[in-house]
């Protein structure tokens, strides 16, 4: 049987790059037949761009030789139009591929739910969705909205653990994958891994660890590199970097991390911590799995239901310090592990100092937030200046925003990154300030 594979494929630094290649791998090494057609030039042995009519037929026509055709689905390769007719035209174009192609079977790696439910394009969803042999999606809550959403019978959609098919790229003990590392063969490790920005949330875990007070022989390394340069990822680096220069057993490494690379590191944690603001499903919990290495991530996406019996799910910063404290044997911040007071007055204090952490959680990074803890005696939050999010729109107004957007957007980014530079000086000050002897706060 001869299986063409659809999807982004190395030397493309991509987390479904690194996933198909290890399934390609896996179905080679049962004996079957694989070729590779990806979305850009790579080492698969065909390349269409799946966003063009040129592209989309030349995949048609190349998928029909094959006796059966895998797609890794997700919509960054699918969709590219903001009008409604290009918009249409790419799902038509989903749903000729998955209709020519014979015995196509889909590993869904992110979807909209929500267009099962749209009134006007809701049935032509359901179309795309009920074409393919076979539905793969890695997390139970997946599959129960792929069931829900596209009304789509349980025998079509199949769950499949999002690693079975990894294979382990280094095997070593963790004193020997320490060495060449530069780390401290007696220190207990934390580790955050991957593409650096803000969606991972590495930074969180950076500041939950300031909170263990320089643990003695307690470390977290952040290890990774931007896979898309951006203003936005680049400000996210610089606030990453101060946050670890200004925490004692923090350390940031930047740089791509090969396959073999990536598994030493892990084998060199004690604990793996993803802190995601947002994700479906993540490799690294897998391969940490894999490799043997407990975890720590939030309760997001599917995480929780990737979650085995040595992982860690949490849902707040207090949270997440306790785990970290727990992991490491320190003590617990009273902050992580206080209970809500009684009386009315406290209660109402306690819920503000929560809510402004909580703040802090989400907004990203302050590193004079991470010193002070809460806010410059008392005062309210002053929040980090960002940018809105894409327009909710389509058409030709999708289309004008979204070049306003981009054209504005370059110009105010350094403003932007001078302000919230500006805040993160002055708030640092005033922590400095407050922490000399003699200050109103020392008695």
């Amino acid at each position: 049987m001869k299986t063409l594979l659809v999807t982004p494929y190395p030397p493309a630094r991509d987390g479904l790059a690194a996933y198909a290649l290890q399934l390609a791998g896996k179905m080679r090494a049962d004996g079957e037949i694989v070729d590779v057609i990806s979305p850009a030039p790579s080492g698969a042995r065909y390349h269409a761009n799946f966003l063009t009519l040129r592209g989309r037929v030349k995949l048609a026509r190349i998928a029909r030789r094959y006796d059966r055709v895998l797609v890794q689905y997700h919509p960054f390769f699918f969709f590219g139009s903001s009008s409604r007719v290009g918009y249409l035209t790419d799902i038509l174009s989903l749903l000729l591929l998955f209709t020519l192609g014979r015995r196509v079977e889909v590993y869904v790696h992110e979807v909209d739910y929500a267009s099962g439910s749209r009134r006007a394009l809701a049935p032509l969803w359901r179309l795309v969705w009920h074409a393919p042999e076979r539905v793969y999606t890695h997390t139970a809550q997946e599959h129960d909205d792929m069931l829900q959403a596209f009304r789509l019978s349980a025998d079509r959609v199949r769950l499949i653990q999002h690693g079975e098919s990894f294979i382990a790229r280094a095997s070593m003990t963790r004193a020997r994958a320490r060495e060449g590392l530069g780390i401290d063969a007696e220190a207990f490790v934390f580790l955050s891994i991957g593409f650096l920005q803000p969606h991972k949330g590495f930074d969180r875990a950076v500041r939950a660890f300031a909170e263990l007070n320089a643990w003695p022989g307690a470390e977290i390394y952040v290890v990774g590199s931007v896979r898309v340069p951006s203003p936005e990822h680049s400000a996210y680096v610089d606030g990453l970097r101060r946050l670890v220069d200004r925490t004692p057993g923090a350390h940031l490494r930047e740089s791509f991390v090969s396959d073999a690379l990536f598994d030493r590191w892990i084998l060199a944690a004690d604990v793996v911590v993803l802190p995601y603001r947002a994700i479906w499903s993540s490799g690294v919990v897998e391969r940490a799995a894999l490799l043997g290495r407990s975890t720590i991530v939030t309760d997001v996406g599917g995480l929780p239901h990737q979650a085995r019996a040595d992982t860690v799910v949490v849902k707040d910063e207090g949270e997440l310090i306790a785990a970290l404290a727990k992991a490491c044997a320190a003590p617990v911040p009273e902050f992580a592990s206080a209970a809500m007071p009684t009386t009315p007055a406290a209660a109402a204090q306690w819920v503000t100092d929560r809510g402004r952490r909580m703040r802090l959680w989400d907004d990203g990074m302050s590193t004079a937030d991470v010193a002070d803890g809460l806010t410059t005696a008392g005062a309210p939050v002053i929040g980090r200046l960002a940018f809105p999010l894409e327009p909710n729109a389509r058409g030709a107004k999708r289309r004008v925003l979204r070049a306003a957007g981009r054209l504005t957007r370059w110009q105010l980014m350094p403003v932007v990154a001078y302000v919230n530079r500006l805040r993160e000086v002055m708030l640092t000050a005033d922590v400095d300030q407050r922490s000399e002897p003699g200050s109103p706060d020392d008695s």
